[in-house]
């Protein structure tokens, strides 16, 4: 039987796909949020983590049933979400297929006092990892802290006895891993403060197999352990290594940038998070051009140089390039929570600079820095546009810039922006 719609349906029908056709264009012609994957999750796709109590959150390894230390009382990682191997996750795009660490978890299978580690050693552990793109392997703390025996370099033909002993229980983990895993990136993850053996013989081996180490550096701790800051400072240290094997130089608002002499044609991997509609400030050592600056903060995005200051009003002109060196405040139109790259870029050699007018400086920072609450003339810039102090302390990053009043009287002050008050 044939079916026949009255013309109102038929109309009803045509609206909607047109409606759905336009949404979807819409939808298209939008300018990047900066969520999108990193580049690092266009080459890999998931990440393995073998460790020990660094790397471990109660109910996140596999299997679950594995000894836990996070989360810990006097220590502030209360979620998984704070943990080094989250955070990664998180920064990258980069997926986590398993996390098989062990608190208190040794690399060879002797354990404190000599007993045996047989059943939660990375030698026994190793063989219950799943494939991934990245294999950490994160260890060496639990030996060098229950005086394992060192042992000997030993590369092939291992006996039980052998792997009872640190040098050739990490060879044949290395090794094990390199064969089931050949097409895998396989990096060690080595904890600062561990004995000279220690450290010297992961190097060694890990030479013989090619395997990069990362030596964690600057971690913040609590009872032995990386705090909230400490778990950033890994994940950073990470990204970075992996950033630099793919050809990237990094710019990590959370570490000092020091540079004398300029570097032509770099490609340049970006950690600088800001949030679209929200006033921010930047200082950076490139010189950037309008195209630039589009792509970086997005296209309508203003940027802004100080001018001058009369009363309460600090007065600042529009510009459509940047300056390496010079501090700006910013107004995004795109947020870049995460990393980014930003292709064949000339880092500038040289200093974070001040622009100072009429008893006020903004001052640039390529080093992360504190500041007390309400200091007395120490002004920042708040999400609205206004310069304010603080009532809490601040803590600023590389690549931002600071406000210092010698008249310092009013509680904030106003951007003006080419002769306008800038709207709360």
């Amino acid at each position: 039987m044939k079916m026949t719609f009255p013309p109102s349906f038929l109309r009803r029908v045509v609206t909607l796909v047109v409606v759905l056709a336009l949404a979807a264009a819409d939808m298209t012609a939008q300018p990047t949020t900066g969520n999108e994957p990193s580049f690092l999750a266009e080459k890999y796709k998931t990440f393995s983590v073998i460790g020990d109590s660094y790397s471990t959150f109660v109910g996140k390894t596999e299997p679950v049933d594995n000894a836990q230390f996070y989360p810990r009382q006097g220590i502030d990682i209360y979620e998984p979400s704070q943990t080094w191997w989250k955070l990664f996750e998180r920064e990258t795009g980069i997926r986590l297929e398993q996390n098989n660490s062990f608190s208190g978890g040794t690399i060879c299978n002797t354990w404190w006092n000599g007993d045996d580690a047989s059943t939660v050693s990375f030698v026994y552990r190793s063989q219950n990892l799943r494939k991934a793109d990245i294999i950490v392997v994160e260890g060496g703390t639990n030996d060098s802290n229950a005086g394992s025996p060192i042992g000997s370099y030993k590369y092939a033909d291992w006996t039980t006895a052998d792997l009872k002993a640190f040098r050739p229980a990490t060879a044949w983990v290395l090794n094990y891993l390199k064969e089931k895993f050949p097409d895998a990136f396989i990096v060690f993850m080595l904890n600062n403060g561990l004995k000279t053996d220690i450290n010297t013989s992961v190097s060694e081996i890990c030479q013989h197999y090619g395997v990069p180490v990362l030596t964690l550096s600057g971690v913040s701790k609590a009872l032995d352990h990386p705090t909230y800051a400490g778990m950033q400072t890994i994940r950073d240290q990470l990204v970075a290594l992996l950033a630099q094997r793919e050809g990237y130089t990094v710019l990590n608002s959370n570490v000092v940038y020091s540079a004398k002499t300029d570097a032509e044609h770099v490609n340049v991997c970006m950690r600088l998070p800001f949030h679209a509609d929200e006033w921010t400030t930047c200082c950076l050592p490139v010189n950037l051009t309008k195209e630039q600056i589009d792509y970086l903060f997005g296209s309508n995005a203003i940027v802004a140089q100080l001018e001058s200051v009369e009363g309460t009003a600090l007065n600042f002109a529009s510009v459509t390039a940047i300056e390496a060196h010079k501090p700006y405040i910013v107004r995004p139109t795109i947020s870049r929570p995460a990393i980014f790259t930003f292709n064949d870029l000339t880092l500038k050699g040289g200093s974070a600079q001040s622009v100072a007018s009429e008893g006020c400086s903004m001052v640039g920072l390529y080093r992360p820095r504190s500041f007390q609450a309400m200091m007395k003339d120490i002004f920042f810039i708040d999400a609205a546009g206004q310069i304010v102090k603080s009532e809490t302390a601040v803590g600023m990053k590389s690549f931002s810039a600071y406000f210092k009043l010698s008249d310092a009287s009013a509680g904030s002050y106003e951007i003006v922006l080419d002769g306008k008050k800038v709207k709360r």
